[in-house]
């Protein structure tokens, strides 16, 4: 009767005593966003203890790239480079890598290519059962590479994304699940997005920005509005927080051969922020010219990514009356 109570008692003492210990862990976790091209690498530093074992963990975190890339290196005290291992995560993905004290690790400098995003974590000290039954992902090890051997490859790698990307939408699409299939194809597009030049088609001569019906003739008279319809892709969706951000601003030359006789810089301004990555934007252009002489002119519209710093341009052709 009497050792009951005292069986009791000593579980609890080693479960606070188990607690005790993990809470002296040391965990610093991170995001990290590219913003540049695909050869491009943004990255970070932190610092670690060399006397202590060491666990990284990455998960990839883009919403609609297939896949985000990069590489870390691992520093000793003075600096000096003992490893450099690169990865590829898919949304959701999450890899680990485990590195014993013996390797006296002091720095951990941590790069995402292109405009991949990923979730970082870096561990050290001893951690509970939940701790490790909660870590996504199967431990993989190290690759250590040369800086030649990363080279130019986000290209390829983008590429292979996208064929994949068309073959599991044609398999969804031949297995019945056509939504399925059109999520497929939307992940596809937005797997080559960034390597889309901003480009304007489509352009036409509309009645007006309600019904879009295409004007019948190109002749105006003084003071009538004219209304421009495009199709703009290549714009950089650039991310705002949880949202996405297309921000274009346009100038206006109207022209009489290779003269230029009038215009205005930033005519138009469309700056919007949507929850989803878009990809279907319309511009809707309305200018008019007043005591223009009779003839024929050349309405030049000069279209600017705020976010890219890309330009292009395009010319409707009308004649004044």
């Amino acid at each position: 009767m009497n050792k009951r109570p005292f069986t009791w008692i000593f579980c609890i003492g080693a479960v606070l005593a188990v607690m005790a210990i993990a809470g002296s862990a040391k965990t610093d976790e991170f995001d990290l966003r590219g913003e540049g091209r695909d050869t491009d690498l943004v990255s970070i530093e932190r610092s670690v203890n060399p006397a202590q074992t060491l666990k990284i963990i990455i998960t990839g975190n883009h919403p609609y790239r297939s896949e985000s890339k990069g590489k870390f290196f691992l520093y000793t005290e003075k600096r000096k480079k003992i490893k450099e291992v690169r990865f590829a995560l898919q949304p959701g993905e999450t890899k680990s890598w485990e590195f014993p004290a013996e390797e006296k690790i002091k720095l951990v400098a941590l790069g995402v290519y292109g405009k991949g995003e990923i979730k970082g974590m870096l561990q050290q000290g001893m951690q509970t059962p939940e701790q490790v039954s909660s870590e996504k992902g199967p431990t993989v090890a190290e690759q250590t590479l040369s800086d030649s051997a990363l080279g130019p490859q986000s290209a390829e790698t983008v590429s292979g994304s996208f064929q994949l990307l068309l073959k599991e939408a044609e398999k969804s699409y031949n297995g019945g699940n056509k939504l399925e299939a059109v999520e497929k194809l939307k992940q596809a597009v937005l797997s080559i997005w960034d390597e889309v030049p901003l480009t304007v088609k489509n352009v036409r001569l509309v009645e007006d920005t309600k019904t879009y019906v295409t004007r019948k003739n190109k002749a105006f008279g003084s003071g009538e509005k004219i209304h421009i319809n495009a199709q703009i892709f290549g714009y950089e969706l650039k991310r705002v927080g949880e949202a996405y951000s297309i921000n274009l601003t346009t100038d206006v030359h109207f022209l009489q051969g290779n003269e230029i006789l009038t215009g205005q810089q930033n005519f138009g301004k469309f700056e919007f922020i949507s929850p989803i990555p878009n990809t279907e934007f319309r511009m809707d252009l309305t200018y008019w010219l007043t005591d223009a002489p009779a003839g024929i002119y050349d309405v030049q519209t000069v279209v600017h990514d705020q976010n890219s710093g890309q330009s292009t341009k395009f010319t409707t052709q009308i004649e004044m009356k």
